[in-house]
């Protein structure tokens, strides 16, 4: 709080609010940059997962049973949605 304005060193304020003003965009570009690399992850682990699911059921009877085939057609999609609700949050 500033008391008597007559007193203030007016460059000393604009260079200290300055600085405040780089550091801080520094700080949000750096966050940024993570959150561009777990997105691109995200995006990443989702295909993963896909593409093993489309491959689990395209294999013959003889190399993966069909139960195991149903199983692999319940657990990956509930863990894409994990990863696409995780995913959504990080979009915020």
């Amino acid at each position: 709080q500033l008391k008597k304005l007559k007193n203030v060193n007016q460059q000393l304020l604009l260079e200290q609010l300055h600085e405040r003003f780089t550091t801080s965009q520094k700080k949000w570009k750096i966050k940024a940059a993570v959150f561009a690399v777990l997105y691109f992850t995200f995006l990443v682990v989702i295909a993963l997962l896909q593409v093993a699911q489309v491959v689990v059921f395209q294999l013959d009877n003889s190399v993966v049973s069909k139960s195991v085939k149903t199983s692999v057609g319940t657990i990956l999609p509930a863990i894409t949605g994990g990863v696409l609700a995780v995913q959504m949050r990080l979009l915020w």
